[in-house]
């Protein structure tokens, strides 16, 4: 008999304890890995919605004194070659029909979603009440669903893709 009366763990114990002390550690550090991956897709996304909305409002809004100035600041929310194709847009027809027919725009959100999303590209659907008055003073209301394309530039999303539906 042994003195101290201790029962001590055998090497095969001793063995399979730390490695299921690693297999656990490794399990902690990959559900770390995949919740910040979570999390960074949510804040990604979260981001890409406010971004189409604050810029199909911004685009959409506009007053005959004011039209050229309105749609220039929205021109800081989109990306090339969409951003191209929006100036041109705006120089040829919708700043003459604004001002020489007094058409004023306004839209708000009615909702919009996430249609896809990868690290750098989202696709958000944007459900917009849209509101123009023209020189006649009568008020149209139309409600629509633009399609919205985005692109990330550093820590923002800009819009490479606008189509109504």
């Amino acid at each position: 008999m042994t003195g101290g009366g201790a029962v001590g763990i055998g090497p095969r114990v001793r063995t399979v304890l730390v490695v299921l002390l690693v297999v656990l550690a490794a399990a902690a550090v990959g559900m770390t890995v995949l919740d910040r991956r979570a999390e960074e897709r949510q804040r990604l996304a979260a981001g890409a919605v406010a971004a189409a909305e604050a810029a199909s409002l911004a685009v959409l809004d506009y007053r005959p004194e004011t039209v050229a100035g309105d749609l220039a600041a929205a021109e800081q929310l989109l990306a090339p070659p969409f951003l191209d194709r929006f100036r041109e847009q705006s120089r040829q027809v919708t700043v003459p029909r604004s001002t020489a027919g007094q058409v004023a725009s306004s839209a708000r959100s009615a909702g919009s979603a996430l249609a896809g999303l990868d690290d750098d590209e989202a696709f958000v659907v944007v459900y917009l009440d849209r509101h123009t008055v023209g020189a006649d003073g009568i008020p149209h209301v139309l409600q629509t669903v633009v399609e919205v394309g985005l692109v990330r530039d550093g820590d923002r999303w800009l819009v490479s893709g606008f189509t109504p539906r």
